[in-house]
Order: structure tokens, then C-alpha cells, then sequence
């Protein structure tokens, strides 16, 4: 081994030499003799780490022919790295009873057919999270991709995302008089066609002023991705996250606010003691709208509102809706809007409560989900949208993509550990055959349970 490396060293010595040469004597300017050198650096740290896993895969075969595995081939393996594509040959063994096997493979946890090494995953997933799949390929030329095909695949690889943050738990609850959970979705386009809601939700613990100009959240959790149909997940993450990390018997006030939409108020039945408001922006909205057919200044159907002069309110939409001397698009947007502000309306007057101090959720959708999905013209699937949702949430709460690669990949090697045992199991499975049902009445009841408990505690 140190034979090879010092021919590797040889070669760099040589070839340094020879750039240094070119620049002394005038013929590469500054920047061409810093290209040069890194070129000649990476190709020679490439053959090493080439001699070294074949190293490796020789100080593999007496133990695995001790263990019955017998040398079949040696076969080529190519591999990305942040030094580019590594290739290395090693070799190929078949066992009487387990069948046939790379060790080395296994040695480095290689996957089949695996290309990229779990740090080029997560470059290649921290850049595609920011920019397209082709601009991902441009601005990484070292790992050698060739396809969008290639960063669709890592970015969908992984799917069994952490927004709860169960690592990340405080070994002591955090004890807060209020918390806040906003909710929001934008609007995909997806492939063929169609549109499909990107959810999102933030909690927080309330607001402090960053500048003169600016807020910022305190301790923001944010939950995001495609929950078209598992709202019921979604919001049960959000339950678990607040039994994790806060203290909810010192939890005075819990606020869920957003646009009235009904995946929105469902959160405020899944969370125990929670309160449902009408965000501003939405009801600000609806009134400029109604102002705009009814003629009626805004302020005054705002002074309404406020002072919870409901009958005033109403009886002014039927006498308009009665005159009929607005167009009938007109009068049908204005019968929407009368609905909206009816199913709304002692929500609208809650957001005068002393700590709620409104929300900034068109800012935090802005930021995490039009910045990157749907700010300029393009198209997504079902799983690309999802996904996407996911590791941009995961992100904005400050989750190394490394980090949460290597979680979920030794999520993987437990299942499969599990199903491995699992299969030994079933062989026997006439004793066993009552636990599914048990663990399944577990499952189903797990969420409601929860709820009860804090319930309790806070009763």
C-alpha cells in the first residue's frame, strides 16, 4: 500500500512540478495554475481512495472464506463522490446457502445500485431543494451527473421524513403561556395537468423585533408536504411535536389560525384546547371584495365586524343581493363572500385576543414552498410535489440533509432487520396470529388516546 501511494505522490511531485514551471515562466497566468493544481490534487485523491477500497476488499477475503464464501469473480464498480466518479474493482462471492455477495459492497454500505455516496446525496438534494433539477446538474460539475433523471431519483428515494423531531426533543419540556399554529397551502401544478395543494404549518411561541422593520418567530417548527388526503396525519404530527416538546399543562392559550379552510379548522379539533381565528389577510380580503360591490367603504364594514354588529352586517348583503342592480357574477361573488364571512365570523372577531398579534403565513408560504415550487412556470408530480414539501420543511427547521440521510437510511436497515425476524416469525405463525389484531386496535386508538391524556392533565 505505501508503495502505491508513494507512485501516487511521485506522479503529483512530477506533475506540480511541471504547472509551477508553466507559470514561472510566464505561460499560465494565476487562476490556470490554481485549476491545474486542483485538477492534479483530485485526480491523485481519487487514486488513492481507489487503492485503499481495494485494499480493503483483500484484507476482506480470508475472513470471508472462513465464513464459507467463495471467491466467484472481480467485477468493476463506478461510484460519485465529491472527488468525482471513483472506480474500483473488487471482488464477487457466492455462498452454498446465502447466495452471492460483494463484502466490500457490504463493507461500505453500498446499496446494489447505489452511484452516489450519502454526502453526494445530500449536496445533490441541498442544491435541488433551491434550484431545478438541470440547474442542480450545472452548479455541481464535480459529482459528474448526467441527468435530471438521477436527482429525481435521490430526491425520491427517501420518504420516511422526521417533521416531529423526536431527536431533536428537549429532555425538558418547555413551559410557554401561548402558542401559535398557522396554517396555509400553495398551489402546485402538476403533471399532466391539474393543481394540488403543498400544505404548510408553522408553529411558534410568538413574535420579537429582529430590526425596525422586521419580525422574527420565536422556536418556528414547520410541518409541510402533500396531504391531500391524510390531513388526519399531518395534524397528528403536530400533536405529537407539542407533547414532545413543550409542557402543555403550563399551556395557557393554543391558537390555530388560518384561512377557514376546513383541513385548517380541523386542526383546532385535533389539538385539545386549541381556538380557531380567521387570519387577517383572508378576512381583510373578503371585506375589500365585499366593499367593492356594495359600495360600502371598507372601514365601515371592518368598524362592523369588530364590534360584532352582525344583523347591520348581513342585512346590508340581503338588501344588495335583493336590488340586484350589481351583475350576476357580481351578486354570485357577492353571495360567496357573505357565506365566507358567516362561517367565519366569530372567528373573525376572536383575533382581538391580547397575545395574538396576527400572522405572517403569505410570507412563510412565499418563502417555503413559491420561492422554489411554484414561483416560476413549472410542473410537478404527485410524489416530486410531496417530497419537495417535505425537504424544504425540513430545512427551514434547521435539519442537516447528512443528518437526516443517515437517520433515515438506519430507518431501512431496522425495517429490514424487522421483517427478517418478522419472516422467522410467520413460520410459527399459529401462535402469533392474535397479536396483529391487538397491535392494530393500538394503533387506531394511539391518536385519541393522546388527546385524552392532555385533556386530562389540563382538566
Amino acid at each position: 500500500m505505501n508503495k502505491i501511494i508513494q507512485e501516487i505522490l511521485n506522479d503529483v511531485v512530477k506533475k506540480s512540478g511541471n504547472s509551477f514551471t508553466k507559470f514561472v515562466e510566464g505561460s499560465s497566468n494565476l487562476d490556470e495554475l490554481i485549476f491545474e493544481e486542483k485538477t492534479i490534487f483530485k485526480q491523485s485523491a481519487k487514486k488513492v481512495v481507489q487503492s485503499e477500497l481495494e485494499l480493503v476488499d483483500k484484507m476482506l477475503i480470508k475472513q470471508s472464506q472462513r465464513k464459507g464464501w467463495q471467491i466467484h469473480d472481480v467485477r468493476e464498480r463506478h461510484i460519485n463522490t465529491e472527488l468525482g466518479e471513483i472506480v474500483y474493482r473488487r471482488h464477487y462471492y457466492n455462498h452454498t446457502k446465502l447466495g452471492y455477495a460483494y463484502m466490500l459492497d457490504r463493507f461500505l454500505s453500498l446499496n446494489p445500485y447505489q452511484r452516489l455516496t450519502i454526502q453526494t446525496q445530500a449536496d445533490v438534494i441541498s442544491r435541488a431543494s433551491k434550484v431545478s433539477y438541470q440547474e442542480t446538474i450545472n452548479t455541481l460539475p464535480e459529482l459528474e451527473l448526467y441527468s435530471k433523471s438521477t436527482v429525481m431519483r435521490v430526491i425520491r428515494r427517501y420518504n420516511h421524513f422526521d417533521l416531529v423531531g423526536e431527536d431533536q426533543a428537549p429532555r425538558d419540556p418547555r413551559s410557554v403561556k401561548s402558542l401559535f399554529i398557522e396554517a396555509d397551502e400553495g398551489h402546485l401544478k402538476m403533471q399532466p395537468k391539474g393543481t394540488r395543494f403543498s400544505h404548510l404549518i408553522v408553529v411558534h411561541e410568538g413574535w420579537y423585533q429582529k430590526d425596525k422593520s422586521h419580525k422574527a418567530l420565536i422556536n418556528k417548527h414547520v410541518f409541510g408536504g402533500d396531504y391531500t388526503h391524510d390531513v388526519n396525519h399531518l395534524w397528528n404530527q403536530v400533536l405529537d411535536y407539542l407533547d414532545l416538546h413543550y409542557d402543555l399543562d403550563m399551556v395557557k392559550n393554543i391558537y390555530v389560525s388560518g384561512d377557514g379552510a376546513a383541513w385548517i379548522k380541523q386542526g383546532a379539533d385535533t389539538i385539545p384546547h386549541s381556538q380557531f381565528i380567521l387570519d387577517n389577510f383572508h378576512a381583510m380580503q373578503a371585506l375589500h371584495n365585499i366593499s367593492l360591490i356594495t359600495k360600502v367603504p371598507v372601514g365601515k364594514l371592518t368598524e362592523w365586524v369588530n364590534e360584532n354588529k352582525r344583523r347591520l352586517f348581513f342585512d346590508l348583503i340581503k338588501e344588495r343581493l335583493d336590488e340586484k342592480i350589481n351583475t350576476n357574477t357580481e351578486l354570485t361573488r357577492l353571495e360567496q363572500l357573505s357565506k365566507y364571512i358567516r362561517n367565519n365570523w366569530s372567528f373573525i372577531s376572536l383575533k382581538h385576543t391580547d397575545d395574538f398579534k396576527g400572522t405572517n403565513m403569505e410570507g412563510q408560504v412565499s418563502h417555503i414552498i413559491a420561492d422554489r415550487m411554484t414561483s416560476r412556470p413549472m410542473c410537478w408530480s404527485i410524489i416530486g410535489g410531496d417530497q419537495m414539501g417535505h425537504w424544504r420543511s425540513l430545512i427551514a427547521n434547521g435539519i442537516s440533509v447528512l443528518a437526516e440521510l443517515n437517520r433515515q437510511n438506519s430507518y431501512v436497515v431496522q425495517t429490514e432487520q424487522i421483517a427478517k425476524t418478522d419472516g422467522r416469525v410467520r413460520k410459527h405463525s399459529g401462535y402469533y396470529d392474535h397479536i396483529g389484531a391487538i397491535s392494530g386496535g393500538i394503533v387506531d386508538h394511539h391518536v385519541n388516546f393522546k388527546q385524552e391524556i392532555i385533556k386530562y392533565r389540563k382538566d
